[in-house]
C-alpha cells in the first residue's frame, strides 16, 4: 500500500473557488472504481491523502480534478508518493475560463505524466 500525497494551490483563489479530485484505476473494468478525494483547504490551498495499492514497478492511475475560480488565477497540482523526493505529477498554469477540467494519467515509469486540460 502506497500514501499519494495531494495539493493544489489556487492563487486568488477567492470565497467561491472550489477544488475536487477523485482518482481511478486504469485496470479496473468498469466505470465504478472512481473514487472523489477529500481535501482540506486552507486560504489558497488544498491538500489531501490518498492510499492506493500495487504502485511497484511502472504502475498507473488516473486522475480528474476540477476546479472552479477566476478567470487568470494561477494555479499549480501536485501529487507525492509519500517518503519520494520527486513528485509523480507536476503541472501549472492559469485559469482561461471559470471552470475547467485536468484529466492525467500517472505513470510511475514516465517522468512526464500525460495530461489534458478542458
Amino acid at each position: 500500500m502506497s500514501v499519494l500525497n495531494f495539493c493544489f494551490d489556487l492563487k486568488q483563489a477567492g470565497l467561491e473557488a472550489s477544488v475536487r479530485v477523485w482518482i481511478d484505476d486504469p485496470r479496473a473494468r468498469d466505470l465504478h472504481s472512481e473514487t472523489e478525494l477529500p481535501l482540506q483547504r486552507s486560504g489558497d490551498r488544498w491538500t489531501g491523502r490518498h492510499e492506493i495499492a500495487d504502485l511497484d514497478g511502472d504502475a498507473c492511475f488516473w486522475l480528474r480534478v476540477g476546479v472552479c475560480g477566476t478567470a487568470g488565477a494561477a494555479w499549480s497540482f501536485e501529487v507525492r508518493e509519500e517518503g519520494e523526493a520527486d513528485p509523480l505529477y507536476l503541472d501549472g498554469d492559469e485559469l482561461v475560463m471559470r471552470k475547467e477540467w485536468l484529466v492525467a494519467l500517472c505513470h510511475r515509469g514516465r517522468q512526464s505524466p500525460l495530461s489534458a486540460v478542458a
